[in-house]
Order: C-alpha cells, then structure tokens, then sequence
C-alpha cells in the first residue's frame, strides 16, 4: 500500500469516529433537557378494602356444606389481581386469580364442608391482607324409620325425612314371627308363625324377640263356689278342683270360722289349737300380721294400690303377703303365709312370695306384684301365677318366662304398659312390659351416672320422672337427656287420677306434696302427728290412703286436714298410771302373777295391774334394764336386772338380783341366770348366795337368755347361736340336748301339766311342745312377743310391744 492510500485510510477512520461521537451527543440531548424539566409523581396504590373481616359459619352437619361471600372493594385508579392461593380442606374458594377493576367490587365464594366433628379453622391472605375462617362439624342425628320405612336426614332442614321403602323389600327380620314377609304401600305383609305351643293352658304371644307363651290360668273362670279354684289342663284346658279341708272360705272370729269341708264352705268350731285373744292391759301396736276389722288389723311394711269402689290392695313385705283391705275396714290375707319366702304359684295360703314390695294394677282388675325377680299376678280370690321373669341370671328381655331381672324396684303403670326400674349389677334399666307379657329396655344407665338408685318412678310423653336417694328428683328424656329438678325431694312417686305427680317428703312437715313442672312443690295434705308416712296412694280426688310406721296403721287424709283412722292399732300411749282403759303400759319385758288377781310387770319399770288400774311400784335407777320376775316361797319378790330399782309402793317387798337376766321358782328351788349365761341354783331363796350349777352353754361363749324349770330337776333354756336361737334342755347333770331349733324363742313357760311353751318372735305365734320337739300352735298374735307367762288357772299370758293379752 502506497504512503497515499494508508493516508487517506487514516483519515476515514477519523471521520467515521466524529460522526459516531456527534450521534451519541444527539442522543443524550434529549435525555439531559428532560432531567432538566420539571419533576413528575408516580401513582401510589390503596389498600384492599374487605367485608367481613372474618367469615364464621357456624355449626355444619357433615355430609353437608355452608357458603359465605367475602367482599373485596379495589379503591384505587388501576385494575388489580387477586390471587388467594389454593384453600385446604374444608375449606374452598374457586381456584385461579381474580380481576379486579379500578373502582370496583367483586364477590368472592368461600365454603365450609366439614369432614369431622369438631372445629376447623383456616386463614385466606393475599397483599399483606388476612381473613379468619372458623366452622365447626356437627354429627347429623340418627334417623330411625319404622317397618317398610326410610329414614335420611335432610341438612338443609335439619331434621329427619321418613319416606316408604321400595316396594318388595323383604321386611322378614323386622318381625321375629314372621315366616316371611315383603313391604307393600309401607307396610310389612306377610305369613306369621302362630306361635301355637298346642298346650290349652297357655296364651301364645309373639314379639321382637319370638315367640312366647304366658301362663293363662288366671284367664280361666271361677267357679261361685268358694271352696273351688280353676284348674287347667293341657290337653283338656280350664276346669275347677277342690281346695283342700281347711282352706279358709270367709268369716273366721274366736269361736268359730267358716272353711272348705269335702268343697263345701261350712262353719265349724275355731280349731282348739288357737285361742282366742283378749287385752287385759294397754294398746297393742307395731308391726303385725293379724287379720281383722279396724283396730284389731296388723300391718308389716306394706305398700297401699287402690282400686275402685275403695278397696286398697295391702302388699307386705315384712310377712310376705298380699292383702285386702275392704270398704268395711275389713283386711283380710289374700295370698301368701306369713313368714314364709319362696317362689311358689298357687291359691291363698299355698302361694308363696320372696320378697313382694310394690303392685300395680292391670286391666283385668288383677294385681301385679314386684317380687324380686319376678313379676307375680294375684286374682282378687287369690289365684297367684307368674306373669314375668323368675329366671336367675343376666337380665334379658322376652316374653313371660323368657324375660328376666336382675332386682326389680319401682313400678307404676303407664297409659299402656307397666314400667319399672330393674337394679342390675352395671347400672339400672328403665323396661316395658306389655299387656301380653313382652318385657323390652328401653332405657339404661351405668352406676356412674346418676340415677344412681331408683326410689320413685313415673313414666311421662317425653321420658321419665325418677327420684333417686343419692340424686333427687331428676327428669329422664328418651333421648337420654338428664335434668335434676330438685336435690331435696328422694322418695316414691305417686300418679293422681288427675295427672298430677305427688311424692312425700319429712321436712320442713311430714306429708303430701305436688310435684311443679320445675320440680317445685305444693303442699296438699300434713300430717297432724310424727308418725311418718311408709307409703300413700290416691283414694279420690283430694283424699289420700296413707301407710304409717311405729303406729302401723292405714288412714284416710284429705286434702282440708281431716284424717280418719281406718285400719290398724290406734297410736301408742305413754307409759302412764291410772284407769286400764286410759294408762298405757310401755314396754313389758316379763310378768309376775301374785295370786289375788295382780299382774306385776316389769321393762322400764315394775308395775301392777290390778283392780282395774295401773300402778307403777318401781322405777329404775338409770338406762333400761333387762329384767325378770319371780314370787319367793317367802312371799318376796325377786326382781333381776341391770340396774337398781327405787321403789315407789311398799305394799310390795322387793329383793334384787342385780346380774340376773332370767329368774324362775318351782317349790323352794330358785334357778337364775347371770350376765355371762351361767347358770345359778339355789334352794334357800337365794338370798344368802346361790351354788354354781352349769358354767356356760354347750356352745360357749354363746350365752343363755331364758330358764325354766322343768319340774324333774332339769331346765329348758333359750341359747342364742350365729344360725339363731334353739331351746335346750339341761338335765340334772348339765348334760344339754336340742329340743326346739329352726324358730326364734324369746320367752318360756310351763304349764300346770309340765309341757313347755315359748313364744316365737318370728312366727307371732305361742307354741307348746309335744313329742320330740314338734309344736302345736296355741295363738296366733298381732304383735311382736316379748314375754310369757301361765296363770294359776291354766289360762296363758303373752306381752307384746305395748300390752298383755290373754288367751283362752
């Protein structure tokens, strides 16, 4: 290349970098004159604006969804995003991002469906904004349907929808007795099993839970004549039989009673065995057996269920029996023996109860009787079968005898069924039994949860009212829902004619109240004296049966303060001197007959009975003693016991024998008992001391409570034992040899042949021993035994709780 052309390629190269040089000057000019002009603002965006600021659903069936819309207001002057993400369950927006117009508003969609029962929260945020979403799940309810029915829960509703099932469906299970059956227009139709045991005796049933058969003998009809009972045969069905000889057939006093002879009802003699009882001093009261007409009547612990016309159905529990009392204030024993506890079906006296506590009525006009485990039907002529249950074991619902129970307890009958309460070992169960002997649950509470022990109960449209001893008076719903209505109120309910629920109650005054739908109460009927209430039934309305201890009587209240005593001995008077018709006698623990027509008497006090009054000789020095009697050779006499008596009248001399616990004189010979149960024999009144003769029962340290001479030189004595007392009979030797076991003796005595007779506390009954320890009855008695004594004349003395009666 020449000098020239490397020349002129230098100085292109220097033109072509000027301009390059000028054009980028040109292009930053503007640039610069614009950084020279003035300032201009950029646009600042607001803040979202929402509504609510957190959404709350609320509760939400599961199965079902809840929406609520959120608000969002865009303020400023642009056009703007809303991107919320993707919501966990369960909770849900619509997916992908939302425009939002400069200026505008927009509804955005949130939904709650709960997956679980329980609370749910969550939170939405977008552009520093955050909104809390809370719900909670609810359970829907259990809808049940009947036969050929079904039942959904509608949660837009909220409640239980019940439509017919599809036609066809087999409905076979829904009832145990049918062979097979298929649903037709809602209704289960089909072929029924008979349940036909082919035995005529038997009423054939059918429920839930098969087939049963209940015992129709009460369904046969009676015969007019007294002395014959239905009877009924398998293959044959209902016939009558003869009662046998010396059923009781009506009427029966001290001379004479009518009974069934070859199936007749004829008078005949009162048997020679039985005496008849007379009062010769004081008021017998307490707790008795005895029937009779107004005041003669004895009562144990007895419930009261009235029917129409006046008569009140007596069920005693202390003797086991079921009893009558009439418009006539007659009571007389319908079913059962006094004292006597077994499960045995049959007429009158043969029939036997193991511990019959409550009875309701049934349609029939029959009586039905909570015995334990069982429920037993009487008859108004004392027919007694069982109804229900007797089986042993858990309980089980079923029919008649298929049913069980555990302890029945309250029971009352409802518009269409009897109710009660059954006490089992995990808790109590409310059932049903029907008409026809179905017994179902319906109902059940572990031991946890209150009741916790059933006094009362009264069905109601929605459940139950119950009084419980530990709870109070509590309100049951067939929902299981439990209410206590008042803590205070724990004793038996009661239904009026008139609906109203009443109860009894000791405070602030023993009597009838009202139960209010708040579990208030209102005072219909106090009683006038202390003694309280065991049991009360409406008569009519405004009147009241009422059962009462310590006096053991039935009376009549109404509702204005009157009160009339129907049945039952009159109230107990307190130990008081004067005329025999007026003092009251006390406590009478032995007796002493003085030969000129004086009865001496000991228990709180010693006192005589005598021309026509009572006079008191003797107090105690303090506390109550045990105490004896017996006339001295000398003329003297012998008063054992505890403590030392002061006497009052020394018209009588005394000696005292202060261990003695038992004393009793044949000839010149005093035997007595000690505190220990030694026993003492001396032949020179004893007063000098006494010769140790037996040191102790045969069983020691089982002490004896009771001597009586037995004329030969040996002795009859009361042992007590852990299986009961027994009376022994001590030779001369102390040798001892069993002569009574199997009763409960509380007193002894001989009679002018040398037979022993003692009393039994049990058996409210005086006895004499013939043979081999056999024994005949002598006299039947109203009240509780506490002494015995023969007169000079060979008639018999007994003491009961507060009198002397004499037999004849």
């Amino acid at each position: 290349m020449s000098e020239n052309e490397t020349e002129n390629l230098a100085h292109g190269a220097f033109a072509w970098g000027l301009t390059r040089v000028r054009t980028l000057v040109l292009l930053l000019l503007p640039v610069t004159a614009c950084q020279c002009g003035p300032k201009v603002q950029s646009v600042v965006e607001e803040p979202w604006r929402i509504s609510p600021e957190a959404l709350e659903f609320g509760p939400v069936y599961l199965g079902s969804s809840a929406t609520l819309v959120l608000t969002i207001a865009n303020p400023s002057r642009k056009n703007r995003v809303v991107d919320l993400g993707e919501l966990s369950p369960p909770f849900s927006a619509p997916p992908g991002a939302v425009d939002v117009p400069a200026g505008e508003t927009v509804g955005l969609s949130v939904s709650f469906t709960p997956r679980a029962v329980g609370a749910a929260t969550a939170g939405l945020r977008f552009d520093g904004i955050h909104v809390s979403l809370r719900g909670e799940g609810l359970a829907p309810p259990v809808c049940t349907a009947g036969v050929c029915r079904v039942a959904r829960f509608d949660p837009l509703l909220g409640t239980c929808l019940d439509e017919p099932a599809e036609e066809g469906t087999d409905c076979t299970a829904t009832e145990a007795c049918f062979v097979r059956a298929q649903c037709h227009q809602g209704t289960c139709r089909g072929q029924l099993d008979n349940c036909d045991d082919r035995d005529a005796c038997t009423l054939d049933v059918c429920g839930v839970t098969g087939c049963g058969h209940l015992d129709d003998l009460l369904n046969c009809p009676w015969s007019a004549n007294p002395c014959e009972a239905p009877s009924c045969s398998p293959t044959a069905g209902c016939g009558t039989t003869i009662l046998p000889d010396g059923t009781a057939c009506g009427a029966r006093d001290c001379r004479s009673a009518e009974v069934c002879i070859e199936g007749r009802c004829v008078v005949r003699p009162a048997p020679q065995v039985t005496g008849c009882l007379e009062v010769v001093a004081g008021f017998p009261g307490g707790p008795g057996w005895a029937d009779g007409v107004g005041e003669t009547a004895r009562f144990g612990n007895t419930s009261l269920i009235p029917e129409a016309g006046g008569t009140v159905w007596l069920v005693d529990s202390t003797f086991g029996l079921v009893r009558r009392l009439t418009p006539g204030a007659r009571v007389l024993t319908i079913a059962g023996r006094h004292g006597q506890f077994a499960h045995v079906d049959g007429i009158g006296a043969a029939a036997r109860f193991v511990f019959p506590h409550d009875g309701a009525l049934d349609d029939k006009g029959n009586l039905l009787v909570a015995d334990k485990r069982s429920i037993r039907r009487v008859s108004p002529r004392g027919l007694v079968t069982t109804f229900v249950g007797g089986a042993t074991g858990p309980a089980r619902d079923g029919i008649g005898s298929q049913a069980s129970f555990e302890n029945i307890g309250p029971m009352t009958m409802g518009p269409d069924a009897l109710w009660l309460a059954d006490h089992q070992d995990a808790g109590i169960a409310f059932r049903r039994v029907s008409t026809r002997g179905e017994v179902t649950t319906e109902l059940w509470w572990p031991q946890s949860r209150p009741p916790r022990g059933v006094v009362g109960l009264v069905p109601t449209p929605d459940g139950f009212l119950v009084t419980s001893g530990p709870d109070g008076l509590l309100s049951i719903g067939w929902d299981a829902g439990v209410r206590v209505l008042n803590s205070e109120l724990r004793d038996r309910l009661r239904m009026a004619r008139d609906g109203r629920v009443v109860t009894r109650r000791y405070w602030p005054r023993e009597g009838i109240y009202e139960i209010q739908a708040d579990g208030g109460t209102t005072r219909l009927v106090e009683l006038s004296s202390a003694d309280p209430i065991f049991d009360f039934a409406v008569a009519t309305p405004g009147a009241w049966w009422v059962g009462q201890y310590g006096s053991n009587s039935v009376s009549l209240l109404t509702e204005d303060g009157g009160a009339e005593r129907i049945a039952g001995p009159p109230l107990a008077r307190k130990p008081s001197d004067g005329p025999i018709s007026d003092a009251g006698l006390g406590y009478v623990k032995a007796m002493l007959e003085l030969g000129d027509g004086t009865i001496l008497t000991a228990g709180e006090s010693v006192r005589a009975v005598r021309g026509g009054a009572i006079t008191t000789l003797a107090q105690w020095g303090g506390g109550e003693p045990w105490v004896s009697l017996a006339l001295l050779p000398s003329g003297v006499v012998a008063v054992g016991g505890v403590y030392r008596p002061v006497p009052q009248d020394a018209g009588i001399p005394f000696v005292r024998f202060p261990a003695a616990v038992s004393l009793d004189v044949l000839g010149d010979e005093l035997a007595w008992l000690d505190r220990s149960g030694a026993l003492w024999v001396s032949t020179d009144d004893g007063l000098d001391g006494g010769v140790l003769r037996c040191a102790g029962g045969p069983s020691w340290p089982w002490q004896w409570s009771e001597v009586v001479h037995d004329s030969r030189g040996g002795f009859w004595v009361i042992e007590p034992s852990p299986n009961g007392p027994s009376i022994i009979h001590l030779d001369a030797t102390c040798g001892s040899v069993p002569v009574v076991t199997g009763a409960n003796p509380v007193a002894l005595a001989r009679n002018a042949s040398g037979e022993l007779l003692y009393a039994d506390a049990d058996e409210y009954e005086v006895r004499r021993v013939i043979g081999s320890g056999q024994g005949t009855v002598v006299a039947q008695l109203a009240d509780f035994p506490t002494g015995l004594l023969v007169e000079d004349g060979g008639t018999i003395l007994v003491s009961v709780t507060e009198a002397i009666l004499r037999i004849r």
